[in-house]
């Protein structure tokens, strides 16, 4: 009975021990298989090796200026085709448009509209019909003006009006080209001077040009117009 029972019990270790063995490498089996599914390996060819942020990025095929995302255009004011050949009629459109800005180069403007008159005398005329317009219209108006004053001279000061100097040694058309890209491309600007390399800049960055003469156009025809009221 005692060499049975030593049997049995043999068999039976026996048996545990091949049960494990075969679990063992069934385990190994399965790990081995979900391994070569899922392989994470970090050989040169494998795809877990590539961060996203490595992958190249998509050519902008297709939008109007390849270097610059259309996002990044600013938004621009479109002259209806019917007043296009009309220097004051297009003049009148863009004041109007919402939200616009309009950047003026102050002193070339009053040289041209006041040219008897001293700078500082020209320069107050000029802010007090912008800040009319302003009133009338809801533009805002940045009028910017060289910063070589003369003795005892001062800039005229307005609430409508946003006045600024320039700094020793910025000509004013390179201030304004600077005041193009500091406002938010979701607003409409416009820019009043007769600098030709200024509206290249500006028209190219989506700005509006208009010349010198189409904004005294406008003061003058809007102050006939209050004279007769």
């Amino acid at each position: 009975q005692n060499t049975e029972q030593t049997q049995n019990t043999e068999q039976t270790q026996n048996t545990e021990q091949t049960q494990n063995t075969e679990q063992t490498q069934n385990t190994e089996q399965i790990q081995g298989t979900e391994a070569q599914d899922g392989d994470t390996s970090t050989g040169d060819d494998s795809p877990a090796d590539v961060s996203p942020l490595a992958e190249p990025e998509i050519d902008p095929v297709g939008m109007r200026n390849p270097l610059k995302p259309v996002s990044e255009r600013r938004f621009e004011i479109k002259i209806p085709a019917s007043i296009s050949a009309d220097p004051l009629a297009v003049i009148r459109h863009v004041v109007a448009t919402d939200d616009v800005v309009v950047l003026v180069d102050g002193d070339a403007v009053s040289e041209m509209g006041w040219p008897e008159t001293a700078v500082a005398t020209r320069r107050e005329a000029l802010v007090k019909y912008l800040g009319d317009l302003a009133a009338d219209t809801g533009a805002a108006q940045d009028a910017v003006f060289s910063g070589a004053l003369s003795e005892g001279d001062e800039l005229p000061v307005s609430r409508a009006v946003r006045v600024r100097i320039t700094a020793p040694g910025i000509a004013p058309a390179d201030a304004l080209a600077e005041l193009v890209d500091s406002y938010p491309r979701e607003w409409p600007i416009a820019v009043v001077s007769d600098d030709a390399g200024l509206a290249e800049y500006a028209s190219a960055q989506g700005a509006t040009l208009l010349s010198n003469g189409q904004l005294l156009d406008l003061l003058f025809d809007r102050w006939e117009a209050s004279q007769g009221d």
